[in-house]
């Protein structure tokens, strides 16, 4: 590595910071795809150039630039400004072409035994199965670029075209407009407590929704048995269901409220275009995140046999990419010996590695030194920080207890009333944000996963908070003021 010029890059920027639970296997998909941004299976000039990530004890912090996000902005809201349905149309054959590809090709592999595939087609069938989960992840990674910028492009819209429209119509107005896929499985869950015999159903419900605590680091399959407990805790707390309900209806009411003011807007339509596109990233990142969620699951259970075949453990095997997986099983085919290459990279990477696209668009690995660090370091000065403030996703003054939550591991601390701090929320953290004060997220915009839910709930919640978690700690209390997106140590 050339360090000189890494952190020459590095000084001259300006940097914004992602966080989650991972594992290298699992996120080396989406980290791949950073570098390879795709429009309708073409690739095109931008993408998160010299962006920076550190993953240690399955957690990563990720790096990229102001700059590179609002060039990946304009390219996008500029199609979008000539085709006011370029971002719709993009959501929806990305749907038809890779979602339900993957889900397609997941159920398939899910039912197989794999133990029974000889060694060459197992690899195909990993081969493939990555091939077209990482096209999805092509096609969709430039929507963390809106995570910046998506409150100031529907602000600048607000302002260019004269509208009058207030911030919580605005945050209505650029809500996803359908139902996050979380919120569909409680609403089903919600049907199974009038149906007298539900056992049958509640199995058919599991192998629908068993993904849905997955991360990037912990993934498992939810049986029966868990959805049983849930069920048996919305019949003996008789409170609940009304407020799952009373939650789902908000949901409708604000569908309404959208539709009016859309129509209102309309003689304005590029006005209203850009509205719009910025609602259909919200629906498309949900479901890229269920993606995720049900890819992740298939990817371990692949890589479980693979690392049989290859007499190493699957926790070392989770220390490469999936390009390294492939190369790897397809040199041995089953011939059961230990791979050296393996045992050297995944010893050198067990404290930690540094991920790197610069100087191009080709990915760099090293393990993590002493200067690694300072590097990280440097990054996190870096980051564009406003002190304790963000974005409102949904208004709201509250005081409580901090609780950092990194990953799920992290989930039992958390106490009805605690104010959740996290790098960014995911689908397996709504039930503690249905406990939570208020939200508050390192990322985040106006259309992230911690928006849209805190809206459903009716929960103050601020997004875009850079280095919250470097500046509060558990225990600390704090005022949450969503309302002007102020936070407040007391």
């Amino acid at each position: 590595m050339d360090y000189k010029k890494l952190i020459s890059h590095i000084n001259s920027k300006n940097w914004y910071r992602q966080g989650a639970a991972v594992k290298l296997l699992y996120i080396s998909y989406p980290y791949d795809a950073c570098s390879h941004f795709t429009v309708n299976g073409k690739q095109i000039p931008h993408y998160y150039f010299g962006y920076v990530g550190f993953l240690r004890n399955d957690f990563m912090s990720y790096y990229f630039t102001d700059e590179t996000a609002g060039q990946v902005c304009n390219f996008y809201l500029d199609k979008q400004k000539s085709n006011y349905k370029f971002l719709l149309n993009l959501k929806n054959n990305w749907g038809k072409k890779l979602f339900n590809k993957v889900v397609s090709l997941s159920d398939k592999l899910n039912l197989a035994d794999l133990s029974l595939l000889s060694t060459t087609t197992l690899i195909a069938e990993f081969n493939k199965f990555s091939k077209i989960y990482e096209t999805a992840w092509r096609e969709s990674i430039f929507l963390d670029a809106f995570d910046i910028h998506s409150e100031k492009i529907a602000e600048g819209v607000v302002e260019k075209y004269k509208l009058n429209i207030g911030k919580n119509d605005l945050q209505i107005l650029t809500s996803a407009s359908q139902r996050t896929l979380g919120r569909q499985a409680e609403l089903e869950l919600l049907k199974l407590l009038d149906v007298k015999s539900p056992s049958t159903k509640i199995k058919a419900y599991a192998e629908k929704w068993h993904w849905l605590q997955n991360d990037y680091a912990h993934i498992e399959k939810l049986g029966a048995d868990y959805f049983w407990n849930k069920l048996r805790k919305l019949k003996n707390n008789k409170s609940l269901p009304a407020k799952e309900k009373t939650t789902l209806r908000q949901f409708d009411a604000n569908l309404k409220l959208r539709k009016k003011m859309l129509q209102k807007i309309g003689w304005q339509s590029q006005a209203a275009a850009i509205l719009e596109g910025l609602s259909t990233l919200s629906v498309w990142r949900d479901s890229r995140k269920a993606l995720n969620q049900m890819a992740s699951f298939t990817v371990k259970r692949l890589a479980l046999e693979i690392a049989k075949r290859l007499k190493i453990s699957l926790n070392d095997l989770e220390h490469l990419t999936y390009w390294e997986v492939a190369r790897l099983s397809h040199s041995h085919r089953g011939s059961g010996k230990p791979h050296k290459t393996t045992k050297k990279n995944v010893i050198s990477r067990k404290n930690g590695v540094l991920i790197t696209d610069y100087p191009g668009r080709k990915i760099q690995i090293y393990p993590v030194t002493k200067n690694e660090w300072k590097i990280k370091a440097l990054l996190d000065k870096l980051i564009n920080r406003k002190g304790l403030k963000g974005s409102t996703a949904y208004p709201g003054m509250v005081r409580g207890k901090v609780k950092i939550m990194f990953s799920q591991k992290d989930f039992h601390k958390m106490k009805k009333g605690d104010i959740l701090v996290a790098p960014n929320t995911r689908p397996e953290y709504v039930p503690i944000m249905k406990i939570a004060g208020a939200i508050i997220s390192e990322e985040g915009g106006i259309t992230c996963h911690s928006a849209i839910v805190s809206r459903e709930l009716k929960i103050p919640c601020i997004v875009g908070v850079q280095g919250a978690t470097d500046q509060l700690k558990d225990g600390d209390i704090i005022e949450v003021d969503a309302n002007k997106g102020f936070i407040t140590k007391l």
